[in-house]
Protein backbone atom coordinates (compact mmCIF):
# COMPACT_ATOMS: atom_id res chain seq x y z
CA UNK A 1 0.00 0.00 0.00
CA UNK A 2 1.09 3.52 -0.86
CA UNK A 3 2.79 5.38 2.42
CA UNK A 4 0.43 8.70 1.68
CA UNK A 5 -2.03 6.83 3.14
CA UNK A 6 -4.30 8.57 0.17
CA UNK A 7 -6.59 6.76 -2.76
CA UNK A 8 -4.46 6.05 -5.88
CA UNK A 9 -7.01 7.29 -8.17
CA UNK A 10 -7.06 10.48 -6.28
CA UNK A 11 -3.17 10.63 -5.31
CA UNK A 12 -2.66 10.45 -9.74
CA UNK A 13 -5.02 12.76 -10.44
CA UNK A 14 -3.63 15.64 -8.68
CA UNK A 15 -0.82 15.78 -11.09
CA UNK A 16 -1.93 15.71 -14.80
CA UNK A 17 1.78 14.27 -15.51
CA UNK A 18 1.30 11.23 -13.60
CA UNK A 19 3.71 12.75 -11.10
CA UNK A 20 4.66 13.82 -7.16
CA UNK A 21 3.38 17.88 -7.20
CA UNK A 22 6.36 18.21 -4.76
CA UNK A 23 9.75 16.76 -3.61
CA UNK A 24 8.91 13.20 -2.28
CA UNK A 25 10.06 10.33 -0.32
CA UNK A 26 10.18 6.62 0.89
CA UNK A 27 10.30 7.02 4.78
CA UNK A 28 10.88 4.92 7.55
CA UNK A 29 9.36 4.64 11.05
CA UNK A 30 11.59 3.83 13.18
CA UNK A 31 11.32 2.39 17.22
CA UNK A 32 12.08 4.98 19.83
CA UNK A 33 12.59 1.93 22.31
CA UNK A 34 15.34 0.03 19.98
CA UNK A 35 16.52 2.52 17.21
CA UNK A 36 14.48 -0.39 14.67
CA UNK A 37 12.88 0.35 11.59
CA UNK A 38 9.51 -0.78 11.80
CA UNK A 39 7.81 0.27 8.91
CA UNK A 40 8.31 1.63 5.20
CA UNK A 41 6.28 4.32 3.36
CA UNK A 42 6.43 6.70 0.76
CA UNK A 43 5.24 9.92 0.97
CA UNK A 44 4.67 13.75 -1.18
CA UNK A 45 4.38 15.25 2.36
CA UNK A 46 6.53 17.24 4.57
CA UNK A 47 7.87 14.13 7.40
CA UNK A 48 6.72 15.34 10.41
CA UNK A 49 2.91 15.75 8.90
CA UNK A 50 3.10 12.46 7.44
CA UNK A 51 4.17 11.22 11.29
CA UNK A 52 1.57 13.03 12.36
CA UNK A 53 -0.94 11.28 10.21
CA UNK A 54 -0.13 8.28 11.52
CA UNK A 55 -0.60 8.75 14.94
CA UNK A 56 -4.37 10.21 14.01
CA UNK A 57 -4.79 7.63 12.21
CA UNK A 58 -3.87 4.89 14.91
CA UNK A 59 -5.54 6.79 17.42
CA UNK A 60 -8.45 6.55 15.44
CA UNK A 61 -8.14 2.57 15.66
CA UNK A 62 -7.43 1.66 12.13
CA UNK A 63 -6.69 -1.86 11.66
CA UNK A 64 -3.27 -2.26 10.60
CA UNK A 65 -0.09 -3.68 11.80
CA UNK A 66 1.83 -0.62 11.98
CA UNK A 67 -1.16 1.07 13.48
CA UNK A 68 -1.58 -1.56 16.36
CA UNK A 69 2.81 -0.80 16.63
CA UNK A 70 2.23 2.85 17.26
CA UNK A 71 -1.02 2.31 19.63
CA UNK A 72 1.26 0.28 21.79
CA UNK A 73 4.05 3.16 21.85
CA UNK A 74 1.51 5.93 22.68
CA UNK A 75 0.42 3.96 25.35
CA UNK A 76 4.23 4.16 27.04
CA UNK A 77 3.66 8.04 26.11
CA UNK A 78 6.42 7.08 22.97
CA UNK A 79 6.00 8.13 19.29
CA UNK A 80 7.49 6.35 16.13
CA UNK A 81 10.34 8.76 14.85
CA UNK A 82 10.54 9.40 10.87
CA UNK A 83 13.84 9.23 8.98
CA UNK A 84 14.14 10.04 5.31
CA UNK A 85 15.48 6.77 3.56
CA UNK A 86 15.45 7.90 -0.20
CA UNK A 87 14.25 11.46 -1.72
CA UNK A 88 13.21 13.00 -4.67
CA UNK A 89 12.45 15.69 -6.24
CA UNK A 90 9.19 17.47 -7.77
CA UNK A 91 8.17 15.67 -10.68
CA UNK A 92 9.06 12.22 -10.07
CA UNK A 93 6.68 9.82 -12.11
CA UNK A 94 4.84 8.03 -9.56
CA UNK A 95 5.91 4.36 -10.60
CA UNK A 96 9.56 5.56 -9.85
CA UNK A 97 8.55 6.54 -6.50
CA UNK A 98 6.77 3.41 -6.21
CA UNK A 99 9.61 0.89 -7.31
CA UNK A 100 12.00 2.39 -4.65
CA UNK A 101 9.55 1.89 -1.98
CA UNK A 102 9.19 -1.54 -2.90
CA UNK A 103 12.89 -2.16 -3.57
CA UNK A 104 13.32 -0.58 -0.02
CA UNK A 105 10.60 -2.84 1.99
CA UNK A 106 12.35 -6.01 0.09
CA UNK A 107 16.09 -5.27 0.77
CA UNK A 108 15.09 -3.66 4.63
CA UNK A 109 13.50 -7.36 5.05
CA UNK A 110 16.96 -9.31 3.65
CA UNK A 111 18.63 -7.66 6.13
CA UNK A 112 16.33 -8.63 8.90
CA UNK A 113 14.31 -6.05 9.89
CA UNK A 114 11.02 -6.76 11.60
CA UNK A 115 8.82 -4.24 9.16
CA UNK A 116 5.08 -3.99 10.41
CA UNK A 117 4.11 -3.55 5.99
CA UNK A 118 1.57 -6.37 5.05
CA UNK A 119 2.47 -5.25 1.39
CA UNK A 120 5.12 -5.25 -0.75
CA UNK A 121 5.02 -1.39 -1.36
CA UNK A 122 4.21 0.48 -4.44
CA UNK A 123 0.63 0.56 -6.20
CA UNK A 124 0.08 -2.96 -6.41
CA UNK A 125 -1.30 -4.42 -3.11
CA UNK A 126 0.52 -7.86 -3.09
CA UNK A 127 0.63 -9.28 0.53
CA UNK A 128 4.13 -10.73 1.74
CA UNK A 129 4.24 -14.39 1.90
CA UNK A 130 5.27 -14.08 5.63
CA UNK A 131 1.52 -12.14 5.95
CA UNK A 132 -0.31 -14.76 3.63
CA UNK A 133 1.13 -17.74 5.93
CA UNK A 134 -0.26 -15.72 9.18
CA UNK A 135 -3.62 -15.33 7.79
CA UNK A 136 -3.54 -18.66 7.01
CA UNK A 137 -2.60 -20.11 10.30
CA UNK A 138 -5.02 -18.10 11.92
CA UNK A 139 -7.74 -19.32 9.92
CA UNK A 140 -7.28 -23.16 10.44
Amino acid sequence: MSGDGTCLENRRAMSLEGSTPSPSAIYGLIDPRSGHLRYIGQTYKLLPLRLLQHISNAKANRKAHVYSWIRQLLLLKLEPEIEALEEFPTGIPFEELDEAEIFQIAYWKFLGAELTNHTEGGKVFRFTEEFKKQVSARSK
